[in-house]
């Protein structure tokens, strides 16, 4: 049976896949484009702008990281025509046996249901392959549209933090925290979407039906 991590995820609209060194042009040039979306929100992205060396460097450590299990960074594609439209995360904890699940999106690509797609395809790789039992979310209260992501997806909110953020101004704000047991996927809207998984040589993870699918299948 061949084991994890999943290097390549098909949903219905996404190509969710692992970064490699060749996407560091396209990224740089994303994370640039959509400097003013990403700053209130997300701290690396207030670093201002990356050269591509640098950029190419980040990319290189964090496939390292992919290619030791150690945390997990993926591009988010369109489909329809294989272009970049943000980035995703799953970090895990073997130790724990949980994982944290990271988001963003270019402006012109929010709204349209990408972002809860591609956490709900993550969520079925972190419980069906990473075998997490806990799964959790940060978003900041004011950040709306990625709390509803988490919701949606059907994690439940833990409640609201002090003073564990940095706003863009250097002064302290809160963090809202999500979490999803594994008691609690099988009924989840995530477990719903159907997603195919690769490894790293191609071979299948998972198969593209719903977890809801396959139980059905069984009776």
């Amino acid at each position: 049976m061949p084991q994890g991590p999943a290097y390549s995820i098909l949903t219905e609209r996404l190509i969710v896949r692992a970064l490699e060194p060749r996407d560091a042009a396209v990224l740089a040039q994303l994370i640039a484009d959509n400097a003013r979306h990403l700053r209130p929100w997300i701290e690396w992205a207030r670093e201002g702008p990356r050269t591509l060396d640098a950029t190419l460097d980040t990319v290189r450590r964090m496939r390292g990281r992919f290619d030791l299990g150690e945390a997990y960074a993926f591009a988010l594609l369109r489909r329809s025509d294989e272009v970049m439209i943000g980035g995703a995360a799953l970090s895990p904890d073997p130790a724990d046996e949980s994982a944290a699940l990271g988001y963003w999106l270019a402006s012109a690509s929010t709204g349209q249901g990408f972002a809860t797609e591609a956490v709900c395809a993550l969520v079925r790789v972190a419980f069906e392959i990473e075998h997490a039992t806990f799964l959790e979310i940060h978003t900041a209260p004011d950040n709306q549209k990625s709390s509803a992501v988490a919701a949606r997806a059907g994690f439940k909110s833990d409640g609201t933090l002090r003073a564990r953020l940095r706003s863009e101004d250097g002064s302290r704000s809160p963090r809202e925290y999500w979490s999803m047991l594994r008691d609690e996927y099988p009924a989840s809207a995530a477990a719903k979407v159907p997603v195919t998984a690769h490894d790293a040589i191609g071979r299948v993870l998972l198969d593209g039906a719903s977890t809801s699918s396959r139980r059905s299948a069984l009776r």
